[in-house]
């Protein structure tokens, strides 16, 4: 392994001078370089050269498994299949960050195929970063492809950020949801110079009570492009959210595009929205509004499976009227501003709403609308 690589692992997958603690595999250029399984997690190689198979033992708690992998020089084009195969209620991490370098024409690329199969009550947290270096003009490439399979009161939460560097770069996620399993997705992703980054999320909920959330933040500088399109079908009766909040900077563009799709489901109506506009004050959703912005679910149809078969808009009317008696005086509902509710909406994701009140006034002051959030420096908005 040499040092190039050691210092991409680093910044991607929590490598440090003595190595992994734990069980790990490293693939470097589309090669092992170096392995090792512990008592509980199993590392094998697939018999066709592929890639992996990582077994986690049943009832397995509180372990890591480290999966990277890196490009280092230009003409490497590596695709790699690692199948994860988590047993019954075990509780672990696991990290797979990638690298690509390019100091010449060559293109460097590397394409993650990863598929998820947690067994009844399994737990994981997925931790990914993505990072591309070097000065040569070859495009640096990362197209992660992530299938998921959620057994019943199964979690996976996945963490996956974009530092910077990475040419082009497609994230392609599907998966399927048993009753009451959970997948929680909060991608972070930056863009500099002429790079393109997309997301793509088609998600099934097929299991009662049943859960997704999928959360993207964007950063797109200089003329960089990226896309957010996400798909959440429900099939049964759960629970669906999906948002895309983004900074621009320079000619930076972000196309979003979230969908909820519901057949016997409840969609959270707040929760789909494009580029951080969300509507979580009760007053900013209409009650008798019958369509979301896919067109695609009917919400008395919603309501009426969830209220005993019928509508209780007395209900309704009665929550709306002690909301409107009791609500706290919060700078940001002095009025209906779009730009004055984004910017609340973006501080609230964060911390609590008392640390935001002074923020958010001083905030205001200094950048009163969009148009001197647009035109500030990104030291100013740091």
């Amino acid at each position: 392994m040499d040092k190039l690589t050691e210092e991409l692992l680093k910044a991607v997958s929590e490598y440090t001078e003595g190595g992994y603690q734990g069980a790990y595999n490293i693939r470097e250029n589309g090669g092992c370089a170096g392995r090792q399984s512990t008592e509980n997690i199993r590392i094998e190689g697939k018999a066709d050269g592929s890639g992996l198979d990582i077994y986690i033992r049943p009832g397995t708690k509180g372990e890591k498994v480290f999966i990277p992998a890196c490009v280092t020089r230009g003409n490497v084009n590596d695709l790699v299949y690692n199948d994860f195969h988590v047993g019954e209620n075990a509780d672990v991490t696991i990290i797979a960050g990638c690298g690509v370098h390019t100091d010449d024409e060559g293109e460097a690329a590397h394409n993650g195929i990863h598929s998820f199969y947690l067994e009844k009550g399994a737990r994981v947290l997925y931790e990914e970063k993505h990072l591309g270096t070097g000065e040569g003009s070859g495009q640096k490439k990362i197209d992660p492809v992530t299938h998921v399979e959620l057994a019943e009161d199964s979690v996976l939460e996945m963490n996956t950020i974009q530092l910077g560097g990475v040419d082009h770069s497609v994230r392609t996620t599907n998966g399927t949801l048993s009753d009451r399993a959970k997948l929680i997705i909060h991608e972070s992703i930056q863009t500099s110079g002429s790079e393109y980054a997309k997301t793509d999320f088609d998600v099934d909920m097929n299991g009662e009570d049943s859960a997704v959330d999928l959360i993207s933040r964007s950063v797109a500088k200089d003329d960089s492009y990226q896309e957010y399109h996400s798909r959440i079908k429900g099939n049964n009766r759960c629970t669906g959210h999906s948002e895309c909040d983004a900074i621009l900077v320079g000619n930076g563009k972000v196309n979003a595009a979230p969908e909820l799709f519901e057949s016997g489901c409840f969609a959270d109506p707040r929760g789909c929205h494009r580029k951080g506009s969300r509507g979580t004050d009760p007053e900013a959703a209409d009650p008798r509004s019958d369509r979301r912005r896919s067109g695609k679910t009917d919400y008395r149809r919603v309501s009426q499976r969830l209220m005993a078969k019928e509508i209780n808009w007395d209900f309704t009317r009665e929550m709306m009227s002690w909301y409107r008696q009791n609500r706290r005086d919060l700078p940001w509902r002095k009025d209906r501003d779009p730009y004055h509710v984004w910017v609340s909406e973006i501080m609230l994701q964060q911390t609590r709403v008392e640390a935001v009140k002074g923020y958010y006034q001083r905030f205001m002051t200094r950048l009163p609308d969009i148009a001197a959030l647009a035109s500030a420096d990104e030291q100013t908005l740091l």
